[in-house]
Formats: C-alpha cells, structure tokens, sequence
C-alpha cells in the first residue's frame, strides 16, 4: 500500500515545527478499492505497502502523494528509511506511514476503505513499531490504547465497528508483526481498514507520544463465505421459576462459541450451518437443580435442563436428508401438533416429495397433506401418543425412515364417575382443576397425594360455590361429598 509523503527532509528545525503545526490540522483524502471483481487470494489493500510504480502515483522513493491512494489519513505522512532521525528503517521495500508523536486530540489515523466486498475470510497482515518507548495510558493516567478496527458502513452513513485489537507496543524500532482473520457477513459492503493512536498535545502527552510507524499492509480475500443450508430460530420460550440461574451457547465442531445468550434472550435469533455440520447446544445452570421450567427452542425443537443438574447438551445438526420434528400443545380435550419439516415437501401434487402419515394410540394410519397445524379435538382425557412418518406419493415410508413420536395428555376439566385424575402442580398455582358432576345426586372425591404444608392449599367447592374442604400438608384418605352433584377441585400454592 501507499503511503504519505515527507516532502522535505533536510530543512531546520524550526521549519520542521511549521510543517508538523500545518500538518495537525490537514485531513488527506483519497480513493477506494472496489473488491466487485474479487477472487480468492486478492490482495485488496491499494497497493500492499510495498514497493510501487509511477502508475500508482508514487516514484520508487515514495514521493508524489498524500494519502498515496488510500482513503484518508491524519496526523501521518510517508516517511523514507532514515536512521539520522527518529524514523528508523522500513519494513517493505519503499516508504511507511509514521504517525506524529502528538497531534492534538483528534490523534493520528490512516485509512483504507474497501468497497463492494464479498462476504467470506479475510486475512488481515500489518507490521507496526514505535520510535521510543510507549505505554498504554492517557495524560490522565488511564488506559489508553491504539486500535486497529474493521468498520463497516451502515444505512445511515455511519461506521460500525466490526473488528477491533489493541496494535502492540514495541522496543524502540523493533517490528512486531500482527496478523488474524475476519469473516465479512455482509455481501458488498463498505469497510474501512483504520490504524489509530492519539499522542495528544505537547502541553498534555499520553503515554502513545512517540511515533507509530506502520508497513506492509495485505488485507487478503482468503476464503468465500460458507453456504448456508440450515437457517434455524433460537430463542428461550420461558425463563422458568429462577431466570438468573439460566445460560446457554451454541457451539461449532471446533468448540468456538457463535451464539449465546440467557433467560431473557426470547427474540429469536438465526443460527446459520452448511450441510453436514453438527452443532452442541450446552445448557447450563449456575444453581444445579435444572431449569425450573425454563426451556429453549431450536428450530422448533424444546430443550431445557433436568432437574438436579447443572447442564444439558445437545446436537444440533443441518443435513440434506429429509428430517422431521413435531411439537404439541393441548387445550382440554384437543392437541393441536405444528411440524418442522427439512428437505421434504408435503402436498398432493406433482410438485411435492410426498405427504404425512399419522397414527392415534396404535389405530389406522390417517393422511395428511398439509404441514400447516394439525388440531385432532374430542380426544378422550389421558395419555395419548402419536406417531407421525413421512411418505411419499405412493404411501410408502422413506428409506431411511423419518418419524416423530409426540406423548400428550388430555384433560377437558371434567372427571366421571369411577376415573381417576392425577395431576402435578407448580407454583402461583390457582383457579379450578377439574369438575365432577352426578345431577340429582352426590358426588365423592377421593384425595392421595400431598401439598406443601401451610403454604399450598386443596381446595374442594360444591356447585353452590360452598367450601367443603381447604387444607394443606398430607389428603390422602380424604373424601369429600357435594349433596348437590357438583364438585369443584382446585389448587392454590406459592413461589
């Protein structure tokens, strides 16, 4: 890449003091690179810092430009290898951009902006050093640290910080080599490659008051983005009884971390993976008793932590082959089943790879074509299970199969005569939980089980809302008759 030129080198003092005053006030600006036509292993820097023609609008000597085609630079010029001074020698074959010891405190800067960028990787290469010895402090004594950042530019004409490292300090004129990777996201964005450091003022230096040099720079297209073939939602569907005791991440088959989030993370983020990628979704919990009823779903798929224990995991995988997941909700005596179909198309045309088959408690296979929800109302209460398969035109199941097997219960809020009801009660627990009725008689419910003793509460009405029986602690054994014919049970418990 190019770089500022010092147009006078041997001059006196006092004209090197005039020309450093007139250059803290001067901003340079120059071109852009357009990456439109990139390809894998372009180099995308104006012209890599090294050695350049009369083309690029520098001689061998690295004179004739400011900011020699990069985008904008302040505080800097392009500086030749001279060992009577403070400049030391270069890294690359021509010049470097050496930045003032202090320059007020706007600091010193050179840019290099990029336009049209492909999205994939991209190797980042610079060499940088110092004339003296610096430190990471402000005038103040605070932490001040120079920074070389990707940006990106946003709808509003803004510059968004993608990337950003410290640039390491030096012996005096030692290079230190700095290099690393970054995945551009964005399809033909606008970016800009920055160096920056802020030395301050003569009157008021910070511990960077010594000149920053910086040399061959490559900023590399190394790689094209990764296709996405799996897009899934992520987001926690509840925080359960104790939300600050919930994290979780997602991790790739390297172990890096590329989402993660908390209880409260209930916008759905995407999680995007190639064919052939498996995932670990690790769920944690600092207290170790599970989530509480918590839970997360994953492309339509729950997931939460058992109780007594600490974490859960789970594979997440994005695969070619047709894959199908099935969640269920129910409402008294009805479910209703929502599908999650990958790489298979379900309808009753030429258009489609084939349709649903599904099978109640055991009993004959019924069609489906439509992966919209599916409501089956009127089931009896209990416990139901349901498996789902897919198949194709000719009704005959894929090979490998894909089948969902989904357990529910039922429950319409009414017990007969001679059934039994079990039930499993949370907290903040109120309102009715079922009914019974015998019209023109009585009716007797018979109590096994527990609630927590003075805290939660059975709680028994007849049909003329008269309390018949409100306890806690140990029922069991306890009937209780309504000589109306109605009976109503209901729960109230605390946190």
């Amino acid at each position: 890449m190019m770089k500022t030129t010092q147009f006078l080198t041997n001059v006196k003092l006092w004209q090197n003091a005039f020309f450093a005053f007139i250059f803290l006030f001067s901003l340079s600006t120059f071109s852009q690179v357009d990456a439109a036509s990139a390809v894998v292993g372009d180099e995308l820097t104006y012209n890599g810092m090294l050695q350049t023609d009369g083309d690029e609008g520098v001689t061998g000597s690295g004179t004739g430009c400011a900011p020699c085609g990069w985008n904008a630079m302040q505080g800097t010029n392009y500086a030749p290898t001279n060992n009577n001074n403070n400049n030391g020698e270069c890294q690359s074959e021509n010049r470097m951009f050496k930045t003032f010891a202090v320059n007020g405190n706007n600091g010193s800067f050179v840019n290099q902006e990029i336009t049209n960028l492909p999205a994939g990787t991209f190797t980042y290469d610079y060499w940088t050093k110092w004339a003296g010895v610096p430190t990471y402090t402000d005038e103040n004594g605070d932490t001040l640290e120079p920074k070389f950042t990707i940006r990106v530019l946003q709808s509003d004409g803004s510059y968004s910080v993608a990337h950003e490292e410290v640039i390491p300090l030096s012996a005096d004129q030692v290079w230190e080599q700095t290099t690393g990777t970054w995945e551009n996201t964005e399809a033909g964005a606008t970016v800009r490659l920055q160096w920056y450091k802020r030395g301050g003022t003569s009157a008021a230096p910070t511990g960077l008051n010594k000149s920053m040099f910086v040399d061959t720079v490559s900023f590399t297209y190394s790689a094209e983005a990764a296709s996405v073939d799996c897009s899934f939602d992520v987001f926690m569907e509840s925080g359960g009884s104790y939300p600050s005791e919930v994290s979780w991440e997602i991790q790739d088959g390297s172990s890096n971390v590329v989402m993660s989030g908390d209880a409260s993370s209930t916008t759905a983020q995407t999680l995007e993976m190639s064919f052939g990628d498996t995932y670990t979704l690790v769920m944690n919990d600092s207290y170790g008793d599970g989530w509480n009823g918590a839970s997360i779903s994953v492309n339509g798929v729950s997931y939460t932590v058992p109780p007594a224990s600490y974490q859960a995991t789970a594979d997440i995988v994005c695969s070619s082959e047709p894959s199908m997941t099935v969640a269920a909700t129910t409402d008294g005596g009805s479910a209703t089943f929502s599908f999650t179909l990958e790489n298979f198309t379900v309808g009753s045309d030429a258009s489609a790879d084939g349709h649903i088959h599904y099978s109640l408690n055991g009993g004959t296979e019924v069609m489906v074509y439509s992966s919209d929800d599916l409501t089956l109302s009127d089931l009896p209460n209990g416990d139901h299970t349901i498996v789902f398969s897919l198949v194709d035109a000719n009704h005959q199941a894929l090979d490998p199969a894909v089948t969902a097997t989904v357990e529910f219960s039922t429950f319409d809020g009414t017990v007969a005569c001679d059934e039994s009801f079990t039930y499993t009660y949370g907290n903040y627990e109120d309102g009715t939980l079922f009914t019974a009725s015998n019209p023109g008689g009585e009716v007797t419910v018979t109590v096994t089980g527990i609630t927590e003793n003075n805290y939660d509460y059975l709680i028994v009405t007849d049909g003329a809302g008269n309390e018949l029986y409100n306890a806690s602690g140990d029922h069991t054994g306890q009937a209780i008759t309504s000589t109306d014919g109605t009976l109503y049970v209901e729960i109230e418990s605390d946190g």
